[in-house]
């Protein structure tokens, strides 16, 4: 069965019309005037769906999220620190969880049947961890602006997806290199798919782990062989079937393989290199335009499919911060038509012809226009000078072939930081 996608509910509200105000808790380690906690999870506990917590620099313990909060950093350049674990479970369908602007070492999302919004958050795990960021059985998942950047010679695997849809944008998944030992630690994967899940991958840098020396190196004892470790996968599509993958971005963005280590006594011993894109399964599919696939394209059973021309994708630029302008840049093919769609509600509307789902409410919509030679149209618009900290909106853009062909980009879930 595949992997049942679910309506996001909430009121229908323009992004220019005014909103209910929610509650907020401000958390400070420190303490003092104004401050309504000392940490993060004493809060959780007191708010209701809907509310906004305000967490100062600082560091805090682990906690678990099953409500519709959003948990903010106040400060993006000094970004509060969680020393625990963090949780984000038993969502419900009509509810909405955000973390931004936090940094974490051990981040899992389960069974969320709402949607998630993750955004520019720092996932440095210590080497215990078995993967810095694990998503399991979550219907609507997005991270915008996060860094995963795994330990050095532990083999980790950045994220780990399990029957979920999820989607990257501007992110970067780097995982650690596999110890040297006697036969050296295999390295891990940038990203990896199982049991049908779906990842729309954007504007995002996969890097598989190089695999680890034999202990030896060029020093062998003269008896026995000593494997080098195997480089892991920039993406990793699991034996698990029906997997689907689709990447997009300029040539900027890399799908990384990590090199095999060295064995000995000779280069037989070698470990094997990885692939930018790897499948396990049979019944797999990936699609990338665009991007750069440093190595050999794919490998393993892989339906795999390089368009040409690119796919389209969205990306923004500006200070997330009532009163100030943002700028939306539609990359596509010259001659289509550009759309630029904003909403409020986040939505996974899925359409058997598009690569990308819908994914927002459409409140308001403005046509671009024909893309020029150079490929690429701007929108700019002020964000109202009155929405609070905190405020979550989304952007999507879709482009259509004179033929009438029309393609959906990636997703933008936004959240006023300032």
């Amino acid at each position: 069965m595949c992997l049942a996608r679910r309506l996001v509910l909430v009121p229908a509200l323009a992004l220019g019309a005014h909103t209910t105000s929610a509650g907020t808790f401000v958390i400070d380690d420190q303490g003092g005037a104004g401050v309504d906690f000392q940490d993060i999870q004493p809060a959780i506990d007191a708010a209701s769906h809907g509310d906004l917590l305000l967490v100062h620099p600082g560091s805090y313990a682990g906690f678990t999220l099953a409500k519709g909060l959003t948990v903010l950093g106040t400060d993006p350049g000094d970004r509060p620190r969680v020393t625990g674990p963090v949780v984000v479970t038993g969502l419900g369908p009509n509810r909405r969880a955000t973390l931004s602007s936090l940094r974490t070492g051990d981040l899992s999302i389960l069974q969320a049947l709402g949607h998630v919004s993750l955004d520019l958050l720092e996932i440095a795990p210590s080497a215990a961890d078995q993967e810095a960021l694990a998503v399991l059985d979550c219907v609507d998942v997005r991270a915008y602006q996060c860094t995963v950047q795994c330990p050095t010679d532990s083999g980790q695997t950045a994220a780990w997806i399990e029957h979920s849809r999820v989607e990257f944008v501007e992110c970067a998944l780097l995982a650690a290199d596999g110890a040297d030992a006697q036969s050296g630690e295999p390295g891990g994967h940038g990203l990896r798919l199982d049991d049908e899940s779906f990842a729309v991958v954007v504007s995002t840098d996969c890097r598989g782990g190089d695999g680890g020396q034999a202990a030896f190196g060029g020093n062998c004892p003269g008896f026995g062989s000593f494997y080098g470790g195997d480089g892991g996968a920039g993406v990793l599509l699991g034996g698990t079937p029906f997997n689907r993958l689709v990447v997009a971005g300029p040539p900027t963005t890399t799908l990384s393989r990590g090199i095999g280590g060295w064995g000995c006594p000779d280069v037989s011993e070698d470990g094997a290199s990885g692939s930018p894109i790897w499948s396990i399964g049979t019944q797999n599919r990936a699609r990338a335009s665009g991007v750069t696939l440093d190595g050999p394209t794919f490998g393993g059973a892989l339906w795999m499919t390089l368009p040409s021309p690119a796919d389209p994708y969205l990306q923004r630029f500006g200070t997330l911060q009532a009163g100030r302008q943002q700028t939306f840049w539609v990359y596509g093919t010259p001659g289509d038509t550009a759309v630029l769609h904003l909403g409020r509600s986040p939505l996974v509307s899925v359409d058997p012809t598009q690569e990308m789902d819908d994914l927002i409410s459409h409140e308001r919509s403005v046509t671009l226009g024909p893309l020029p030679a150079s490929g690429r149209l701007s929108y700019t618009f002020t964000i109202p000078g009155w929405l609070p900290r905190g405020f979550r909106f989304f952007a999507q853009a879709e482009t259509t072939t004179p033929g009438g062909q029309r393609l959906s980009t990636n997703s933008l879930p936004l959240v006023l930081r300032q």
